[in-house]
């Protein structure tokens, strides 16, 4: 019988399955993030999609639906930042977050910030303001 039989393979299955079963049950042991750190984590996100050119992505996933309710002002929003495209950050820590309601604001070790606003339950970053 070789190496990779289908017994093999079966026995591989289900140690695979086991293991991602049991990441999931530690990841949901670790409970809801905060909203602080859904802050952060949506800031992070947004932070490597502009500095990876991924202009499709912030406007789509990233910046608050309201600001871009429709396909034609995601469209205008990733032909603007494709043409002038923001200057990437070598490293941009949040430094503070300050949650006021459904907007928040994160202020960067550097000095500047980033608005955001909570949408059917997430942050995306908001470009109005």
């Amino acid at each position: 019988m070789s190496k990779w039989s289908s017994a093999g393979t079966a026995v591989t299955r289900t140690r695979a399955l086991a293991l991602v079963a049991s990441a999931a049950l530690a990841l949901s042991a670790c409970g809801p993030m905060s909203d602080e750190d859904e802050i952060r984590a949506a800031v992070d996100e947004a932070n490597a999609a502009a500095t990876a050119g991924e202009f499709e992505r912030l406007c789509r996933e990233l910046f608050a639906p309201s600001e871009f309710p429709t396909e034609r002002a995601k469209e205008r929003c990733v032909r603007q930042l494709s043409s002038e495209p923001p200057t990437p950050a070598s490293i941009l820590v949040v430094d503070s977050v300050a949650i006021d309601g459904e907007t928040a604001r994160a202020e960067y070790t550097s000095g500047g910030f980033v608005d955001l606003i909570r949408e059917d339950g997430h942050w995306y970053v908001s470009t109005a303001g």
